[in-house]
């Protein structure tokens, strides 16, 4: 099946997850375009590539553990109206506790029995370690997107999170390519590789040198474009 070409000038607000409300917010990013949703570019990334056995956790350190949801809770606190959900993961290693505040749909997204990947840092209270609302994901079939190898994370509005963007932006990197305003020759020449091979470097590197010869691609063309 050939790959489709994705427009990228096509209005953010057409893609499936964004309704005017959430096109209003990435506007306040200066994103209203594909274009402008590929190119907004991380501004840094979290290492999440190396998998920690929940014995070895250490305070202050920020890990990727993969276990089974053993035991999870909701608390409201009524004088707060805070909605606490407390979770035990649990590997063949040992059990963590994972805290969430003001997400009570965690507990339904996440039952008993789940088998997750949970990214974030460690903190320490009087009853012991705990991730404290750290990023998730359920594992199955799907690659990790949010909790596993070097995982961008993007300029931020209120109401667009890093999380919202790798949503919106994965799917594009998956289902299509991209017109290359460069022609093979010049990519040759100058040691450049194809753009849709930058832009899915750029948002998901395997490691740091996969990061600077995709900013090497992209600056190549802005600049390109701008003396044209």
């Amino acid at each position: 099946m050939a790959a489709r070409i994705l427009n990228l000038n096509q209005p953010v607000s057409e893609l499936a997850s964004v309704g005017p409300k959430n096109a209003a917010r990435l506007k306040r990013l200066g994103i209203t375009t594909v274009r402008h949703l590929l190119w907004h570019l991380p501004a840094r990334y979290d290492d999440y590539s190396q998998t920690t056995p929940i014995a070895d956790l250490t305070v202050g350190s920020k890990v990727t553990i993969q276990g089974e949801v053993i035991k999870i809770n909701t608390k409201r606190i009524f004088p707060r109206r805070m909605t606490i959900i407390d979770a035990i993961i649990e590997d063949s290693s040992g059990a963590v506790k994972a805290i969430w505040f003001n997400q009570p749909y965690i507990a339904t997204t996440l039952p008993e029995g789940t088998i997750v990947s949970l990214a974030g840092k460690v903190n320490l209270d009087k009853r012991g370690l705990y991730l404290a609302s750290p990023t998730y994901e359920k594992i199955g079939h799907q690659s990790l997107r949010h909790t596993g190898g070097l995982i961008p994370v993007y300029p931020e509005t209120e109401g667009v999170t890093s999380k919202y963007i790798r949503f919106l932006i994965k799917p594009l990197l998956d289902d299509y390519v991209f017109e290359d305003v460069i022609s093979e020759g010049i990519r040759q020449q100058y040691g450049l590789t194809d753009l849709t091979t930058a832009l899915k470097t750029i948002h998901y590197p395997a490691d740091a040198q996969d990061v600077d010869l995709a900013r090497k691609r992209l600056a190549f063309e802005d600049l390109l474009l701008f003396q044209l």
